[in-house]
């Protein structure tokens, strides 16, 4: 199924903790719950200052509240206290966004300008839609933060000799304009970390982010207590958690949420997760969820905790589908409302993977922030309690277009299939079929090629499950330890394509899972002539010799081989000899797909390099060859 949830100790989490500014929620629902509707308490309104007398404070308004910065892969939008949603930037060809912060009507960013390539990252401020360079600095855990009229920007940089060196720069803008570089906080990082006080681990809350949210320092001590600070690194106070944990999920000034996991009888597989609310001021602590490996749909991912409300989310897949329900839990009462429920749909949903509903959940000013998928657009949707009903709507500014929609729609097929001797799931399926709209020219015939693709992948998971049947004898059946089952055979639409006047390229992307540390990878590619309606191979389109075939792929990976040698297994061979192999493996029947520019050949992950690295694509010019696609 897709993107179907892992049967595995580890489960999906969301660690972040988010801006303040969630507003308060009635009482919640009975445990588990869902209710029809869910009612958020009016936001207080600021009340007028009073008369003071003689030696007493005057009271102050509250801060006014910050936009809310949301980055996508294709464009940064920001959310005003009023709900109006404006587009701050849309990124240039090749560049990748990674953050985004505003700081005085200012936005900051952190944009790698090769997707590709990110090794270097550009510290840019923003202003009506055109950047300005700040600094420049190599791509490894790089964090901003807005914070008393600075940018500060946390990285590392790497040296062979004293390994990963951490630094806190800052950069203020200066009367003429220009930004100032600083490192008013790095001299206290530092001290801090001599005194083994430390910022990593699974502590999301960097110096400058800690300050920001909690006018406090949170620290890891050496001896694995959490500690709080003041800007002179004096410490404030410490705690100590009860348990031994195996993942610290939230930090903030009252609370530590963290995952114990318990092994019976030293059984590594045979788990028990306790999901653990630590009072960071009183030292109590709670269980606040428990699950096993052999309840892994009462499994919790938490996604952030807010004043004294625990958001968390389940999964559970529908007809092959992920869906995501999310909840939120008062920490106080314990008592669990349903917020709201989004779910995938068949079809890529963007350039980078997103999780609905999930990815980029953020709690401000009372509504729910995340990512999410239309028919049509990927871009973020708000969910408002007032409402309750239980269904984000979508922003009026998308991120980018499902730019498979305007050619036809993905349909798909999902099933299960048992093992009945031994009451095992023994396989699963999930595999989608892009169907071209009515309105081109030989849809109904392609379509049928499509379907037919379809169905020839459906009867090999099918014939594949009868043969596995053979291999499973009673021992396996009985041993607890045998979880290499259910097998999983996945095929996604990837992308659909004209190319030239009349071609059309259909793109699926597959992962097969037949047990052990993960599965495999594969693709499949077809080129239809629209006006016959005829699938095509480089058969038809090519007109040379498959000798001058083969001597071009060896040349153009050649080429790639010597630019990135680092991705290849035979980077020490002598050139002649990886022409050689390149030549010998090269064939008009290889793997390739068809590109606008050109086709692009496909080495799959162990055939030259590493499984890490995935497919090595070599990109061929049509020209090149010699074809012309009119």
């Amino acid at each position: 199924m897709k993107n179907r949830i892992a049967k595995s100790l580890l489960y999906s989490l969301c660690a972040l903790l988010l801006f303040a500014g969630c507003g308060k929620q009635e009482k919640p629902a009975e445990e588990e719950q869902k209710t029809e509707s869910s009612t958020a308490a009016e936001d207080p309104q600021p009340e007028q200052p009073e008369e003071t007398g003689e030696g007493e404070e005057p009271q102050t308004q509250p801060e006014e509240l910050e936009p809310l910065v949301l980055v996508g892969n294709q464009r940064i939008i920001s959310i005003s206290p009023s709900g109006e949603v404006e587009m701050l930037y849309e990124k240039q060809e090749k560049e990748y966004l990674l953050q985004a912060v505003m700081g005085d009507g200012v936005l900051y960013a952190v944009i790698a300008e090769d997707e590709d390539n990110a090794e270097n990252c550009l510290i840019c401020a923003i202003r009506d839609g055109e950047k300005e360079l700040i600094a420049e600095i190599p791509n490894y855990n790089i964090n901003i933060e807005y914070y008393e009229g600075s940018l500060f920007v946390q990285h590392a940089i790497y040296d062979d000799e004293g390994g990963y060196t951490v630094y806190l720069d800052d950069y203020t803008r200066g009367k003429d304009a220009s930004y100032e570089k600083g490192n008013r906080f790095q001299e206290l990082r530092n001290s801090l970390e001599g005194q083994d006080y430390h910022f990593s681990f699974h502590n999301p809350n960097n110096l400058i982010t800690s300050l920001k949210r909690y006018d406090e320092i949170l620290v890891y001590t050496s001896d694995g207590k959490i500690a709080a600070l003041d800007k002179q690194g004096n410490q404030l106070w410490e705690t100590t958690l009860l348990q031994e944990y195996y993942l610290v999920e939230a930090v903030n000034t009252e609370y530590t949420l963290y995952s114990v996991n318990t092994e019976e009888n030293g059984e590594y597989w045979k788990y028990t997760i306790d999901l653990v609310l630590h009072n960071n001021q009183t030292g109590e602590e709670k269980t606040l969820f428990t699950w096993n490996y052999q309840t892994l749909e009462e499994a919790v991912s938490p996604l952030a905790v807010e004043g004294d409300k625990l958001y968390y989310y389940r999964t559970f897949s529908e007809n092959g589908l992920n869906q995501n329900d999310i909840y939120s839990y008062d920490l106080v009462t314990g008592g669990t409302e349903f917020l709201y429920t989004a779910a995938t749909l068949p079809g890529p949903g963007g350039t980078w993977q997103i999780n609905p509903g999930v990815t980029d959940f953020n709690c401000y000013d009372g509504k729910f922030y995340y990512r999410a998928i239309s028919e049509n657009s990927t871009g973020w949707a708000v969910y408002d309690p007032k409402t309750g009903t239980g269904q984000g709507d979508m922003l009026p500014v998308i991120d980018e277009e499902r730019t498979f929609a305007k050619y036809g729609k993905v349909l798909y097929e999902s099933g299960s299939i048992r093992d009945e001797k031994w009451d095992l799931e023994i396989y699963t399926y999930y595999i989608e079929c892009f169907q071209l709209d009515d309105s081109y020219q030989n849809a109904d015939k392609i379509n049928q090629v499509l379907e037919q693709k379809q169905q020839e992948e459906i009867d090999t998971v099918q014939q594949s499950a009868e043969n596995e049947k053979g291999y499973i004898t009673e021992e396996d059946a009985q041993d607890e330890r045998f979880t290499s089952y259910p097998y999983s055979y996945d095929m996604s639409f990837g992308q659909v394509n004209m190319l030239g006047s009349h071609y059309l390229t259909v793109n699926y992307d597959g992962y097969e899972y037949w047990g052990g540390a993960h599965g495999y990878p594969y693709r499949q590619h077809y080129l239809f002539d629209l006006n016959t309606g005829e699938e095509l191979t480089i058969y038809d389109l090519y007109t040379s010799t498959e000798e001058n075939f083969k001597d071009v792929v060896a040349k153009y990976s050649i080429q790639d081989w010597k630019e990135n040698p680092e991705i290849y297994f035979n980077s020490e061979e002598e050139e002649e000899t990886v022409y050689q192999d390149f030549y010998d493996n090269a064939s008009l029947d290889m793997a390739m797909r068809f590109e606008k520019q050109g086709i692009v050949i496909e080495y799959s992950p162990y055939e030259y390099g590493p499984y890490a690295v995935g497919f090595i694509e070599i990109p061929i010019p049509y020209d090149v060859l010699g074809i012309e696609l009119d």
